[in-house]
């Protein structure tokens, strides 16, 4: 459906499908009990109506990509970077065609209902533990394990950004493999020189990138960790992080094969 937007022909869509699907670490992750996989699912289900929304400007699409984005937001935090990114590219859009007061409007019916989700997680962590951040700053949060491997001298990501931007390519061509991945870089580079793809679906298409810069700034800012080989001595701890980005690679890399056929 992404490809088909973009005007990708049947053997993009194709190659694309198979990139994503025949990915081995996907295939893996399908068979465990972790939440990743639908995560992407519902990722990229509100990229898709945002980008709709773009394409069409109706009610319908951003009452679904609403939708979709707080589904997002109840499975994991990537889902909230999600939802924040979604709100900047609609007031981008909005008030350069809409004006100030639609703008308002769209704005507060999209999110409305896309961080509905984040109000009841707020809301049951005040319910059972009086206190709404909880999840944030308890004894068993990210944070908390976070300034265990600080102390330790491990976190080297914390205020570094090279090194967090390494970390997390890394990750990416871990995940969907070097081939892959520089395949992808080069579709995404077509991508956003295509005079022939509107402006506006150039700039939604940017809601793709979403994972990857929530990845790098959860690194820079200490809130999450992820050990590489090659950097981290002999670990992959957490290196599955990197398989977010494997559907936007996919999708570059139907966009390039479509173009290069």
């Amino acid at each position: 459906s992404f490809l088909k937007i973009l005007g990708v022909g049947m053997f993009g869509r194709i190659v694309g499908v198979m990139v994503f699907a025949f990915n081995l670490n996907i295939l893996y992750m399908q068979s465990t009990a972790m939440t990743e996989l639908l995560l992407i699912g519902t990722m990229m289900a509100g990229t898709y109506q945002l980008l709709m929304w773009h394409k069409e400007e109706t009610m319908v699409r951003l009452l679904q990509a609403g939708f979709w984005v707080m589904l997002a937001t109840l499975i994991r935090y990537d889902g909230w970077f999600l939802l924040a990114f979604a709100f900047a590219l609609i007031f981008f859009h909005s008030i350069r065609k809409f004006g100030y007061k639609t703008t308002e409007g769209i704005l507060v019916l999209f999110t409305t209902l896309a961080s509905f989700g984040i109000v009841l997680w707020l809301l049951w962590n005040l319910m059972i533990f009086k206190d709404p951040l909880y999840f944030a700053f308890g004894p068993y949060s990210a944070n908390a394990q976070q300034s265990q491997l600080e102390a330790a001298g491990v976190l080297e990501t914390k205020r570094n950004l090279p090194f967090s931007l390494q970390t997390y390519i890394y990750a990416m061509i871990y995940n969907s493999g070097f081939f892959t991945f520089i395949l992808g870089l080069i579709g995404m580079a077509m991508f956003w020189f295509d005079k022939k793809i509107k402006g506006e679906m150039r700039i939604a298409a940017i809601a793709l990138m979403a994972p990857f810069f929530f990845n790098i700034v959860a690194l820079f800012l200490g809130h999450s960790v992820l050990f590489v080989q090659g950097l981290h001595g002999n670990s992959w701890f957490n290196v599955r992080y990197g398989l977010m980005m494997v559907p936007t690679i996919a999708i570059f890399v139907g966009y390039l094969v479509h173009r290069l056929k």
